[in-house]
Formats: structure tokens, C-alpha cells, sequence
């Protein structure tokens, strides 16, 4: 009995210490996360964001955001005004003068730490391809000419040295698939000490900030697939290869990390019937709106709409959550998605204006790409009352009724979209014994009721097995 006791604590142990671990912010990404991206183009400078995002960190956990898409955290070339992008020190995370400051225009290093344990789950912007920023010309051992690739800071670690960057442009690197040189100084992935002085960075940074899940990796169509993969063996990585659907597959392929769904994105620019098997056909994408590079996007509402509806990873934006007049919309759509199945997307009608899918709940979503409300008829459960459970843009539309063969014409607002669900509790004096006869479902809603009798014969079963061998 003690023995038993003693296991029982030991797994109790375990399972204390492995929630606080899920706490302190190291959950990766999977299908049921929600990326909110906690900054927009040139933020306001000062040394405030941080703080600002800590401020707001838990209302956006309370909606529902499970990862946080941090900036840059280095020290760029331009000191307080770079939004990181520009990189200079690697390991100047706000906590050295260089650059005519110590903070970045984000903050300081205590204020990223308060930062990412106010959100947890941080996914830190990770600029791996370029550098720029050095005060000294170098030669270059292979070609002679000068170049501004001799980096030293006022600490000891990861200086840098003309033969870490390729030289020029091009750089003939040949490790992205003619695809190696971006801007400024061009890193090359091709000697050890890079390689392995970026890969320690970044276990550095995860460790020294605290609650990072993972990274977003910029511009990974110009550097080392292997880099990328190493990357991700740090923590999750989402990266930004802007390109066709089969190139971002095949990078998926090769590093195992996650993408962003360019691909989707665009088809969002289109009509209603452009969203029929829209996006990358892949566990690992991740779908955005909008973000701090492109804003091109017009139906906003009709867009979160979609991307909270299918199963990639959505991603939404800062400036358009604190838009006061679209937030009820993606809000809307993101409580649905955490509350239903939203798994199993079907097409069950299309015109060019107007599109319905139906999942595995079933929730039946529509989108609406005309300049008027559109409605279109499909069949559901006969007899039964369906309500819009999330909309915009505008008010909620009114409960719409099947007939008696299962008919029923559901409607989303102009430029918009509307899910609608069959709520158990309006339907509670109808025949909730329907089976769903809508292709693709054979789930029958007395599905409960048959487990409840299986359950029960194996109870009484096993209690007649220990009475047998009690004798």
C-alpha cells in the first residue's frame, strides 16, 4: 500500500511540474494555437513598447491568443529609431550603449523579460540572413574590394569579420535555390561560425528572455535551409518565405518548420469563390490578414472570418485587433473558433460572390465578397432552427429555419461573413433525434445516448467477472 502511495505522489510531482512548465510559456505551436502579432511598423519610439505590450497582455489572453509574435529584440543599426530588422549587435538586446543608445525603441532587456512573462508563448522576430551597421570597412580575402562586414561591440561575444559575410552582389552562395542575396551584409551560413554562432544565439535569447516558444524567422527564402531547420530545433519557427505555393511547401518539406500561407493571402484579395481550397494543403501553415510588411487586404472582416474558420494557424494583427470598429468582428469569429470543431472544411456551395463550407460540428460558414447581403440554399437538419453565432460586419442576423426536408438559406452580411450553428437548446422541443444526411457527415446526434448503453453493459460485465472470481 505505501509502495502505491508513493507512486501515486511521484506522478502527482510530475504532473505539477510539467503544468508550470506549460505556464512559464514553452508550449509550442500546434493546430490549436492562435498567433497574435504584438507590433505594427514603426511603433512608437521611446522605449514604451514593451511596457505596452505587458499592459495589454492580459486581455489578450483572455480573448484567447495563445502565442505572441514579438519584434527584433537586437540593437539595430540605427539604435532607438530601428524596428530591428536593420541588425547590428546580436547580443544587444537593450542593455548596451551602442548606437547613441541603450534601449531599443522597444525597451530594455528587463522590460522584454516582463514583456514575454506578462504574454508567454513569445515568438521573437529572428533576423538570421543580413547585418548592417559596421563602422569599419574590411577587404575581402577573395575578391579584394571593401565592404562595411568588420563588427565589434562593446562586449566580447560574436564579434564579426569580413570572411563571415559573402562577398558583394551576388554572393553565389547556391544554399537557397538562387535565391541568396536580400540587402545589406549578406551572412554566410556556409562557415562554422556562423552557423553555430547564430544557433547559440538563439538558445541564448530563449533563454535569457524567458517564455519563448519559438521564432519567426525573416526572410528564410535567402539563407541556409539547414540554418532554418537548426532553428527549429530551438523552438518553433514560423518562416517568412514569400513565394509561390510549391516553393513554401518544399521549405516546409526540408526544415520542418511552419509557414506563413502567402498563397492565401492573396487569394483573400479575390472574390468569395477564390477561397475554394485556397492556401497551402499543410499542417504547418499559417494564415494572416495583414501584418507589418503588406496591408492590401480590403474585406477585413470577411478575411478574419475565414482564416478563424479553416484549420490553419490564424494569425491576427495588432492594429486591426485594437480596431475598434472590426475587433467585434474577428473576436466573434475567434470565440467560435475556441468553443466548436472547426476542423474538417467541406465546400457545399459557391457562386462567385458567395461561398458556404460546413465542418465537423457542423458550423456552416459563408463569405460574401458583393456589395449586398447574399444568401444561399443548402441542406441541414430538417425542421430545426439555425442562429449566427459569429458575423460582421453589422448587426447579428435574425435565426433562419429549415423546412421539412432540410432546406434552409443562409446569409452573410455585404463584404462579410456569418457562421451558423444548430444551438441544442432552440431546438430542444424538436425531433433531436435528426440524423445530419449532409455528405461527409455520418455522425448521428443519439451517438451519445448508444455509448452511454455500451458503457453500461461493460460495467455490469466487469462486475460479474469479480463477483465469478470472488467464488
Amino acid at each position: 500500500m505505501a509502495k502505491q502511495v508513493l507512486v501515486y505522489l511521484f506522478s502527482l510531482t510530475i504532473f505539477i511540474i510539467s503544468c508550470s512548465a506549460l505556464s512559464a510559456g514553452s508550449s509550442p505551436l500546434t493546430s490549436e494555437s492562435i498567433v497574435f502579432q504584438a507590433f505594427f511598423w514603426n511603433v512608437p519610439a521611446g522605449g514604451i513598447w514593451y511596457d505596452t505590450i505587458a499592459e495589454e497582455a492580459p486581455g489578450l489572453k483572455t480573448a484567447g491568443f495563445t502565442h505572441f509574435w514579438f519584434p527584433p529584440p537586437t540593437k539595430g543599426a540605427v539604435g532607438k529609431n530601428s524596428m530591428g530588422y536593420d541588425l547590428y549587435d546580436n547580443y544587444d538586446l537593450g542593455n548596451y550603449y551602442q548606437k547613441g543608445t541603450v534601449e531599443t525603441r522597444f525597451g530594455s532587456l528587463a522590460e522584454l523579460q516582463n514583456a514575454a512573462e506578462a504574454c508567454g508563448n513569445v515568438l521573437l522576430d529572428l533576423v538570421a540572413n543580413h547585418m548592417t551597421g559596421s563602422d569599419i570597412q574590411v577587404q575581402d580575402p577573395n575578391d579584394g574590394k571593401m565592404y562595411w562586414q568588420n563588427f565589434q561591440y562593446v562586449h566580447n561575444r560574436f564579434w564579426k569579420s569580413a570572411k563571415d559575410f559573402h562577398p558583394g552582389y551576388p554572393d553565389n552562395c547556391d544554399l537557397c535555390d538562387g535565391n541568396d542575396y536580400l540587402m545589406f551584409e549578406d551572412v554566410c551560413h556556409n562557415s562554422p561560425y556562423m552557423f553555430n554562432g547564430q544557433l547559440e544565439w538563439a538558445k541564448w535569447m530563449k533563454d535569457t528572455i524567458g517564455n519563448v516558444a519559438g521564432f519567426r524567422l525573416d526572410a528564410v527564402k535567402y539563407y541556409s535551409r539547414d540554418m532554418s531547420k537548426a532553428f527549429g530545433n530551438v523552438g518553433s519557427c514560423i518562416g517568412e518565405f514569400w513565394d509561390s505555393g510549391d516553393k513554401i511547401l518544399r521549405w516546409i518539406n526540408d526544415t520542418g518548420n511552419y509557414a506563413f500561407d502567402f498563397p492565401l493571402y492573396y487569394s483573400l484579395h479575390g472574390n468569395a469563390a477564390a477561397l475554394d481550397s485556397a492556401g497551402l494543403s499543410s499542417d504547418k501553415a499559417v494564415s494572416f490578414v495583414r501584418n507589418h510588411d503588406t496591408d492590401e487586404v480590403s474585406q477585413k472582416s470577411r478575411a478574419y472570418g475565414f482564416i478563424l474558420y479553416i484549420s490553419h494557424i490564424p494569425t491576427v494583427f495588432w492594429s486591426d485587433w485594437f480596431d475598434t470598429a472590426l475587433q467585434p468582428d474577428i473576436n466573434r469569429a475567434l470565440q467560435a473558433r475556441r468553443t466548436y470543431d472547426f476542423r474538417g472544411t467541406s465546400t457545399i456551395y459557391k457562386t462567385d460572390d458567395l461561398i458556404i463550407f460546413r465542418n465537423n460540428t457542423p458550423v456552416f460558414g459563408c463569405f460574401n465578397s458583393s456589395s449586398g447581403e447574399l444568401g444561399g440554399d443548402v441542406q441541414a437538419v430538417p425542421d430545426s432552427t439555425y442562429s449566427a453565432i459569429a458575423w460582421g460586419p453589422g448587426s447579428q442576423p435574425p435565426d433562419v429555419n429549415s423546412d421539412e426536408y432540410g432546406n434552409v438559406n443562409f446569409t452573410a452580411p455585404a463584404q462579410g461573413y456569418c457562421y451558423w450553428y444548430r444551438d441544442p437548446e432552440k431546438n430542444s422541443c424538436k425531433n433531436n433525434y435528426h440524423n445530419e444526411q449532409i455528405p461527409g457527415n455520418y455522425r448521428k446526434i443519439y451517438f451519445p445516448v448508444i455509448c452511454c448503453i455500451v458503457i453500461s453493459i461493460m460495467l455490469i460485465t466487469v462486475l460479474y467477472m469479480i463477483r465469478y472470481l470472488r467464488k
